[in-house]
């Protein structure tokens, strides 16, 4: 599996337009994406501005076909242009898993 997290900062003026937009990305994943076994999309609550998307593939196709999917070119195509910062994507190692419940 590949997990992946990206965190980017939007205008403020702009949160309402991302945050409609994150909505439209993860209906499209839910749709179209049954090799993305997980999208998590986060708002810092101290700064709204700032977003934090955790990512989980099956393998490498999984990404490709996310990465290449409309969705995420009509998603990309409108945060691009209104971010402060720039998304930046980390890869992440799992390390473990503590459920709760």
């Amino acid at each position: 599996m590949i997990y992946k997290m990206v965190t980017f900062r939007v205008k403020s003026e702009k949160i309402q337009d991302v945050l409609t937009a994150v909505e439209a990305l993860e209906n499209g994943i839910c749709s179209h994406e049954p090799d993305t076994l997980r999208y998590e999309s986060f708002q810092k609550r101290d700064d709204p501005g700032a977003f934090v998307h955790i990512m989980i593939f099956r393998n490498p196709a999984a990404e490709e076909q996310h990465r290449n999917s409309a969705h995420v070119k009509a998603f990309t195509k409108l945060l691009y242009p209104v971010c402060e910062i720039l998304p930046e994507f980390s890869e992440l190692l799992r390390i473990g898993d503590s459920p709760l419940s």
